[in-house]
């Protein structure tokens, strides 16, 4: 696949349990498609690979993974502010997702198309912002740990997030921002046997990994 869009619609409630604790749920709603032409690699009796463009289209939508989070504010004063994140997310995305891949029907959607990870995940995070005058800053690192493999024997990659910032007040409507973000994430671990590797890459379990900055 060359390219794909996803939309997602969350829905999330929070309640105050003390002045120091929060518990936030989120519920997201997911479409996702790959659309448009699909490169394959079609062998000649030389051996040699020959490109070709097939149009081609795959679409689901549904409900995904639930998410539930607990915020607790450990430490704060006048300038530092440090708080905790710990919570899970559920397996409500549907992994058994399928349709038309490549003209043939009924197929197992690749991993990147499914709505849910099948597992229950750890979310574990901690931020910290300070401020002082004008000048305001702060970081951020946030994990989902996989906790075993779903009902398909596979388990999506552990996933990282690490991000910092800082900004001034340049006027009382005027702010500015730079921040840096990055993104990692693991290879998935297991396979689920109901997908064909040989129809695309995106059912390959060792090209998942990533880094993005």
């Amino acid at each position: 696949p060359e390219n794909m869009n996803m939309f997602m619609n969350m829905v999330g409630t929070m309640y105050s349990v003390t002045d120091d604790l929060t518990i936030m749920g989120m519920f997201p709603y997911i479409s996702k498609s790959m659309t448009g032409s699909m490169a394959m690699n079609m062998g000649n009796n030389s051996g040699m690979n020959m490109a070709t463009n097939n149009t081609s289209s795959m679409d689901i939508q549904g409900f995904g993974d639930i998410r539930i989070d607990a915020l607790y504010n450990i430490f704060q004063n006048e300038l530092h502010s440090v708080i905790f994140r710990l919570g899970t997310s559920l397996p409500t995305g549907n992994i058994n997702g399928k349709g038309d891949m490549h003209g043939s029907p009924n197929q197992q959607y690749p991993y990147p198309m499914q709505m849910g990870s099948g597992t229950f995940d750890l979310l574990t995070g901690i931020t910290y912002t300070s401020g002082l005058s004008d000048w305001t800053w702060g970081g951020q690192i946030n994990g989902n740990i996989r906790l075993g493999k779903n009902s398909n024997n596979y388990a999506l990659g552990n996933s990282y997030n690490f991000t910092a910032w800082g900004g001034r007040r340049i006027l009382n409507w005027l702010h500015s921002f730079v921040r840096v973000n990055l993104d990692t994430w693991d290879n998935i671990s297991g396979k689920d046997t109901n997908m064909n590797e040989k129809m695309t890459p995106a059912a390959r379990t060792d090209l998942r990994a990533g880094t993005k900055l």
